[in-house]
């Protein structure tokens, strides 16, 4: 299947778009390399996998996540998309011969309402994939126990860094002016999507009831669901700010720049891009100790808390900028570590077989 330059091709699905870079680093970096030729799929929700083997022609096909082509609003349609994807699936694998790499994000998915129909899906579908790839060590036997699957077909590659894809010229200052805080405040903020597993509720209430003027929460992301959350009830708190909507590529430096720590109360989370992102703007983390996000995290265990949120809260409050400042910075040499030898190894491995 390579084409005349001899390079292994690679199409990535589903299309991430723009509001999530995580898909556009990955294959950037790929592309670099003298040996892979990488680039989106076909973006068709309903034939795309199809589409993008005959029309593409890749050596292998790469799935981030793949509830974009059976999950639907409607149950009906739902029901008619999943025998849709595995005739797909089957078609690419036995007819088209071509090797699938899945990177799963997540083993149990955030969706808990389908939470059965998704793991179904996902079991089956795991039956077709050559190499599971996740980002931490500490996820592979949860991964084999969840999903009986051998050891040998897991890879750990670890979730690409953020650093110089988002502008980051903005001072500290300038920072804390854009979004209107003083330079005195102790900063925390939440960054990303505002979803029911990620905390927010428990996060907000309990710097609702504080009594702490030099503390302030900055909330940055854009709420799907109102009846998770009413933001109204902390509109009366000033020092509270909630900016609920999609933030900017060009605005993300400002929040993170004005912050002095992330707070992440995800409730149950296997990998998260924020973690990587914060890192990369030289932030210290606040988040539960339970999940594997935090093997990256090894240079600032102190901000890390297994039940009680509120602790680790207040620690924080009292300890120093320059502190923080420190321990963001041993984040960010942390993440600059990181390498996408392992993914290139395996894709190149996979062809040689």
């Amino acid at each position: 299947m390579k084409g005349g330059n001899n390079k292994i091709k690679v199409s990535f699905l589903p299309v991430a778009g723009q509001e999530n870079p995580y898909q556009y680093i990955t294959m950037q970096q790929l592309n670099e390399t003298d040996t892979i030729s990488v680039r989106e799929g076909i973006k068709d929700k309903f034939f795309g996998i199809i589409r993008t083997a005959v029309f593409q022609k890749p050596d292998i096909v790469h799935f981030d996540w793949i509830e974009y082509f059976y999950f639907r609003r409607w149950v009906w349609l739902t029901y008619l998309s999943i025998p849709i994807f595995f005739l797909q699936i089957w078609f690419i694998k036995r007819i088209f011969r071509i090797k699938i790499i899945f990177t799963l994000h997540n083993i149990s998915p955030h969706d808990t309402r389908n939470k059965k129909l998704h793991g179904h899906v996902h079991k089956q579908f795991i039956q077709y994939v050559n190499i599971i790839r996740v980002f931490y060590h500490a996820s592979v036997n949860n991964v084999v126990n969840n999903f009986q699957i051998a050891e040998k077909k897991i890879i750990v590659a670890p979730h690409p860094h953020y650093i110089d894809y988002y502008p980051n010229t903005i001072s500290r200052l300038d920072a804390r002016k854009f979004l209107n805080i003083s330079e005195n405040k102790k900063v925390f903020l939440f960054f990303g999507n505002l979803r029911k597993y990620k905390g927010i509720d428990e996060l907000l209430y309990l710097f609702n009831k504080q009594n702490d003027n030099n503390v302030v929460l900055v909330i940055a992301g854009k709420l799907y669901d109102t009846t998770y959350l009413k933001i109204r009830d902390y509109q009366n708190n000033s020092n509270i700010i909630i900016h609920n909507r999609y933030i900017k590529t060009e605005e993300v430096q400002y929040y993170f720049n004005a912050c002095d720590v992330v707070i992440l109360p995800f409730k149950k989370i296997e990998s998260s891009g924020t973690v990587i992102l914060a890192m990369s703007f030289s932030k210290p983390v606040i988040t539960s100790s339970e999940f594997a996000v935090t093997e990256i995290l090894k240079k600032q265990k102190e901000l890390l808390y297994l039940d009680q949120m509120s602790e680790a809260i207040k620690k924080v409050s009292n300890i120093s900028t320059n502190v923080l400042f420190n321990i963001g910075k041993a984040n960010r040499e942390e993440v600059i570590k990181i390498q996408n030898t392992v993914f290139l190894n395996t894709l190149q491995s996979l062809i040689i077989k």
